[in-house]
């Protein structure tokens, strides 16, 4: 799992009720025994991973883009509690401290414009490789 500890990206995918998968980018950290991200509670993914906890994880771009040549992890996902969550927030910032910078200015910027903030990351996902 070498190309996961180096990553700045990976694609997380899950899948639909129909089986059909869906890739997003996401910045991942080491936790406990496998990975884990920052989401919306109220995300997709969270909903797809709570009927079928299947995904994959591969080192990506930050648009999404997974080289063909890239190992692709299986593996289990779970929805962490409110306190593993805070300590995934935690690791997130550090490891991505400019990028995470920017995206909280930019996400302030937009309320003050009279936008509703879209990044909220009340919720994180663990991935247990298999």
């Amino acid at each position: 799992t070498a190309d996961l500890a180096d990553a700045r990206y990976v694609s997380f995918v899950s899948r639909r009720t129909d089986g059909s998968t869906v890739a997003t980018p996401v910045w991942i950290v080491p936790f406990g025994d496998g990975w884990a991200f920052t989401t919306d509670s109220r995300s997709h993914k969270v909903a797809r991973i709570l009927r079928d906890p299947r995904v994959n994880i591969a080192v990506c771009t930050y648009r999404g883009r997974v080289a063909e040549d890239a190992i692709v992890h299986p593996g289990t996902a779970t929805v962490l509690d409110p306190a593993a969550t805070a300590h995934v927030t935690a690791l997130v910032k550090k490891k991505y401290r400019l990028g995470w910078a920017l995206l909280i200015a930019y996400e302030r910027l937009k309320a003050l414009r009279g936008g509703s903030p879209e990044v909220d990351t009340d919720c994180a996902i663990q991935i247990r490789l298999d």
